[in-house]
Order: C-alpha cells, then sequence, then structure tokens
C-alpha cells in the first residue's frame, strides 16, 4: 500500500489554505526526520516503515479539528491499515506514535521518543523563526486568536525550553541550534519589553 501518495492526495483534496503550518510540507519533513533518527538507530526496515506510516498520519485530524487532533489521526490510521492486513500489535505501535505527537510529550519507547523528535525537530533548525510565523499565521485564522509580538515571543520562548529531545541524535543535532533559538528569542523578547 503507497501511503506517501494516499497521503499527499488526501492533503491536496482537503487541507484548507489557512493551514500554512500544520500542511504536507510539514508532515514531509516529519517523515524525513523519522527515516534519519531510524537510520541512526539501526532500526531494521520493518522497524522503520511502522514509525513512518505513524507520521504519515499524525496530524491528519489536525485538517478537521485542532485540540484532539492526535486521537482522531490514531483512528484514520487504524481504519485505513485494516483492510491491508497489519497485526494488531502493528497498528498499536503506529497509533500509539501518534498519541504521542500531543503536547506536552511522554514517549514510552523507542519508537515514540522518534517521532516525538521528528514532530518538534523546527525547534532546533536555523527555519524556527520562519516556522513560527507560519504556526502564528495559522493560529490567528484558525482559532481566531491573535497574539502581540510580546506574547507570541513569550509562547515561543516557554514551548522551546518545554521541548525536549529524547533520541541521541535529537541531543546531537537540534540541542545545539535549539539553544542558539532560545538566546535570540530571549534577546528579541527584552528589546520588546524595552519599547
Amino acid at each position: 500500500f503507497d501511503i506517501e501518495n494516499y497521503i499527499k492526495d488526501y492533503y491536496e483534496k482537503n487541507n484548507p489554505p489557512e493551514n500554512v503550518y500544520h500542511n504536507i510540507n510539514h508532515i514531509e519533513e516529519v517523515v524525513e526526520v523519522v527515516k534519519q533518527i531510524a537510520t541512526f538507530n539501526n532500526l531494521t526496515e520493518k522497524e522503520t516503515k511502522l514509525v513512518t506510516v505513524a507520521a504519515w498520519f499524525h496530524d491528519i485530524g489536525h485538517i478537521e479539528i485542532w485540540e484532539g487532533h492526535e486521537e482522531l489521526g490514531a483512528n484514520y490510521a487504524k481504519n485505513y491499515l485494516i483492510p491491508f492486513g497489519c497485526s494488531d500489535s502493528e497498528i498499536q505501535i503506529i497509533t500509539d506514535c501518534i498519541r504521542v505527537t500531543a503536547i506536552p510529550h511522554n514517549p514510552k519507547n523507542l519508537f515514540e521518543e522518534i517521532i516525538c523528535d521528528a514532530d518538534v525537530s523546527h525547534v532546533g533548525s536555523e527555519l524556527f523563526f520562519e516556522k513560527s510565523k507560519l504556526l502564528r499565521n495559522e493560529i490567528e485564522h484558525r482559532k481566531k486568536k491573535k497574539y502581540s509580538d510580546l506574547n507570541w515571543i513569550k509562547k515561543n520562548m516557554d514551548f522551546v525550553i518545554q521541548t525536549n529531545f529524547y533520541t541521541n541524535f535529537g541531543t546531537e543535532i537540534f540541542e545545539k541550534q535549539k539553544q542558539i533559538n532560545l538566546k535570540k528569542l530571549y534577546e528579541e523578547y527584552k528589546l520588546l519589553s524595552e519599547k
């Protein structure tokens, strides 16, 4: 079964235009990082596939709802996978990986740690501020919630501080840039609060 094309097609047909952050680009980025961490951790092909399937589905519920979209996504994945003869234990691993992306993260095994790290890898990326703008735009349009610049920076600081990377890959690859991003947020916050 070709999950990649199914998901791309689904997003193309159903994802609302205001989802400028939670769109197919985000999904593809998470899938890519999942594969990188899986390789780094020497996961078998089958194990990698399970976490990758979860990554493709992890935000599909976002198309319909914001709060609790993980549960919806887990159900989507389950309903999609059952006809393909996936075992109950495989479906369980996949749906657990989708559910664990709810914030705050609480991963219980390596698979769940991998998808959690991949989902917030932008925190430890040079694209963090660009992504943050997209997310703010999406929240303002979808949740009709306006933030002042100062409040938005504060929200970002809290989020970055609370973001932990669980895998060795996450710590090695993302932690340094995360600290750089945080420092920049502090500086912006200081500038704005002095105005």
